[in-house]
């Protein structure tokens, strides 16, 4: 079963370390990590850092970590950086609150 992490808002050089701290937490407990950034307004290279970071070390422990989105924006920031590949990416829509559901 996945861990759950909920960020809102920022996600830059201003919420890097609440960011890092939250999801070092959630890999504590499992290998699989879902993050839902429904609620995400704004997201940069620094705000990605901490998400590509995390991806890695779920990774290297053979587990997944599953991006959650709303705004198609933060997609193209995943893009442009060429991390999409990184993570398996659910659009909100009718199975993203399931998905994080059946993963919590």
């Amino acid at each position: 079963m996945a861990t759950t992490v909920t960020l809102d808002g920022e996600l830059d050089l201003l919420t890097t370390a609440r960011t890092t701290d939250l999801l070092a937490a959630a890999t504590l407990t499992t290998s699989d990590v879902v993050v839902d950034l429904r609620s995400v307004t704004f997201m940069d290279a620094t705000g990605l850092a901490p998400l590509a970071h995390t991806a890695c070390q779920v990774r290297r422990r053979g587990g997944r970590m599953t991006l959650v989105l709303a705004d198609p924006r933060l997609e193209r920031v995943l893009r442009l950086a060429r991390l999409n590949d990184l993570f398996t990416v659910v659009r909100d829509g009718g199975d993203a609150g399931a998905y994080c559901q059946r993963h919590a």
